[in-house]
């Protein structure tokens, strides 16, 4: 693997100075400065993810596309994979349906229509529900449940915001966590067995008893000038999620070392939409060898291309089955087993939590 035009990853990434940073600006310079927004980026990144080790990477990487990235083969019909046979989450485009999602691309564009348009189309096309159900599965299979702009602050022991590793940076907490990302997929509870279920939330956080363990997050703008607020809404939703995957997989491995190869396993994915554009991301854990434990996160661009384009749109349609498959199985199964672990320290049955 190979990078084009790398430099060292920190925050900011680059040089953007805009009226909204010096909205935020002025902000910081009063004794009572509203709280700050993913939006005022700069400042946001300076203030709230950098005294947490939250950085992003946006250079591009030249991979050999999602298959080389996950270890995979893609397969004719994903619901031939075992594990995704009642996945109602992966696309599948008919012939010409690139072309046709193109124009549709470059006609929103050339028209300037607003970001909600952008964001349904996307949404409509390329992001997709379950029907959703409260009745217990029968098949037991994993099931993702596609969450628009969901209402979820820190809440509990279990649901956490990223920890303060800078403690004399000035601000630094002065932010809800109520992210609230345009877009996000979540785990079923469904793949749990009924009859134990209801112990899943002693282990993780689980909304409503129904979902768990995010795994993928979409964030939307209407143009580029909104590239680097997309990036940062993204990175701040998915190092949310990524640090509680953390906590679960800690809790239920006590006292593994900072380089632990489990840690090394644990992964987010991010989308960022600006326009016709996109960008895939990967968040991972920083190296935390001679730390105690979390120790931040990078968020990785590892493809990026434009709508516009027929290529462009088959291999985002690629990333994002990909990011679907590994969600529901290898991370589903992962949360899964830490699910068992933190249950069996209490001394809970397991045995038919499968």
């Amino acid at each position: 693997m190979s990078r084009r035009g790398a430099t060292k990853s920190g925050l900011p990434v680059r040089s953007a100075y805009t009226v909204s940073d010096a909205d935020s600006a002025a902000e910081s310079s009063g004794s009572r400065a509203r709280a700050l927004r993913p939006q005022q980026y700069s400042a946001f990144r300076n203030s709230i993810l950098a005294p947490r080790h939250i950085t992003i990477d946006a250079d591009a990487w030249v991979t050999r596309g999602p298959s080389a990235h996950f270890g995979t083969a893609i397969p004719e019909d994903y619901r031939s994979v075992k594990g995704l046979e009642a996945a109602g989450v992966l696309l599948h485009l008919q012939e010409g349906q690139e072309k046709e999602i193109a124009a549709q691309y470059s006609f929103m564009k050339s028209m300037q229509l607003c970001e909600a348009e952008f964001a349904t189309y996307a949404t409509e096309t390329f992001f997709l529900g379950e029907p959703r159900s409260t009745a217990p599965s029968k098949d037991r299979l994993w099931r993702a449940e596609r969450m628009l702009q969901l209402v979820c602050p820190p809440s509990g022991s279990q649901w956490l915001q990223p920890p303060l590793l800078e403690l004399d940076v000035a601000r630094s907490d002065d932010y809800s966590w109520d992210v609230r990302p345009d877009c996000a997929y979540w785990i079923s509870t469904r793949g749990f067995n009924d009859d134990y279920a209801f112990n899943v939330k002693g282990a993780c956080f689980v909304y409503e008893g129904w979902i768990l363990c995010p795994y993928l997050t979409i964030e939307f703008k209407r143009y580029n000038e909104d590239l680097l607020a997309a990036q940062t809404q993204a990175v701040t939703a998915g190092a949310m999620a990524l640090y509680n995957r953390y906590k679960l997989y800690t809790g239920a491995n006590p006292g593994v070392a900072g380089d632990d190869v489990g840690l090394s396993n644990l992964a987010h994915y991010a989308i960022t939409f600006t326009g016709p554009s996109y960008i895939v991301w990967k968040l991972s854990p920083n190296d935390a060898r001679g730390s105690n434990g979390w120790n931040g996160c990078c968020m990785r661009n590892v493809s990026d291309g434009n709508c516009t384009r027929e290529s462009d749109i088959k291999r985002l349609v690629e990333w994002v089955n990909e990011i679907h498959r590994w969600g529901l199985t290898a991370h589903a199964h992962a949360c899964q087993m830490d699910v068992k672990r933190v249950l069996n320290q209490e001394d809970v049955d397991t045995s038919a939590i499968e």
